[in-house]
């Protein structure tokens, strides 16, 4: 796998994918990785992990993905709708919060990627 990112479930490592994980929700003791549902992954849809949402922001820093919330890291290549009032993002059928601080830095983002698109 390209660009693989190990991460520790319980007691074992599980590689994932970056380009198949949609966005990654970040909670006290860990995250929860949500990856496309119609890509052809090796894995679980929804995967649970006792790693940080730091980590990942740090491990998929090049790989497309941007901190919009706190608690959420979106892969901004699979963004489908920024709302009018700049507080979601719609990725296939979920909605994503964004904290005021990132909504300047999503709103860039998505006019750089409709201009390189």
């Amino acid at each position: 796998m390209e660009n693989a990112i190990w991460i520790k479930r319980g007691d074992r490592l599980t590689a994932i994918e970056p380009k198949t994980l949609q966005y990654v929700e970040g909670y006290k003791n860990g995250c929860t990785l949500h990856f496309c549902p119609n890509e052809n992954c090796h894995h679980e849809k929804v995967i649970k992990t006792q790693s940080t949402i730091s980590f990942f922001e740090k491990a998929l820093l090049n790989l497309g993905f941007v901190r919009c919330h706190r608690n959420f890291l979106i892969n901004q290549n699979l963004v489908k709708y920024f709302c009018k009032d700049s507080s979601c993002i719609i990725l296939e059928k979920t909605s994503i919060p964004v904290a005021k601080r990132q909504r300047n830095t999503i709103r860039k983002i998505i006019k750089t990627t409709t201009r390189n698109g």
